[in-house]
């Protein structure tokens, strides 16, 4: 409710193009501690999440009770986090429909989903964000962007964040070459303190034809 308060706040007293979303996600499958979210759960299974591996827990639903009502509490707590961006986004849309949505957002979409309860996959493929920054901050994003490519149904809604803070300027230069190859939006450099120290950086969009008129 304060993110929803504070956003509609924003929208109401200043003249912006977006909201962008940083951390929209959890720490670990595990690092829940929501009392509000877990009361829900406990409230319709009757059992708290938090405990499912003890012996009496076992003992009264046994192992693949166990293991059903985890699942179960894994698929609230994306649940929720999902709900919240639906609303978010029809709050934004209502108000200020020219207004973008964004989120920063891991870049394995599986990896995001099963660990971090992030399903933005489903986020852009249901168009409650007008795009989401992969955070593909690693040496090697081929296979990452063919598997994202693959399972979009709209490339342009998926900028590539690209990790300058630990990447040199040539590699950075193949890796632009290799996401304005695609037809994805674009990328986005993280950090801005790096940008700061190294403005060859920013050359090297200049210099990659995709990039360069723009």
């Amino acid at each position: 409710d304060l993110i929803f308060r504070v956003v509609d706040e924003i929208l109401d007293l200043y003249d912006f193009d977006g909201v962008h979303l940083d951390y929209v996600r959890y720490p670990t499958r595990d690092f829940v501690y929501d009392a509000a979210l877990l009361s829900e759960f406990m409230s319709k299974y009757y059992v708290d999440p938090r405990e499912l591996s003890q012996p009496d827990l076992v003992s009264r639903f046994g192992t693949w009770g166990c293991a059903d009502l985890e699942k179960n509490w894994h698929e609230f707590v994306r649940a929720d986090l999902t709900s919240f961006i639906r609303e978010l986004a029809s709050r934004i849309a209502a108000k200020r429909s020219a207004v973008q949505l964004s989120a920063a957002v891991k870049a394995d979409y599986v990896t995001a989903s099963k660990e971090y309860y992030q399903d933005w996959l489903t986020w852009v493929n249901s168009d409650w964000v007008d795009f989401v920054c992969l955070m593909a901050y690693g040496n090697n994003i081929g296979g990452i962007l063919k598997k994202t490519l693959a399972a979009v149904n709209d490339p342009h809604k998926i900028a590539v964040g690209l990790g300058i803070y630990r990447l040199g300027v040539e590699e950075i230069r193949q890796q632009v070459k290799q996401v304005a190859a695609m037809p994805f939006a674009g990328v986005v450099f993280f950090s801005y303190e790096e940008l700061e120290k190294n403005r060859g950086y920013l050359d090297v969009l200049g210099q990659t034809p995709t990039y360069g008129s723009r």
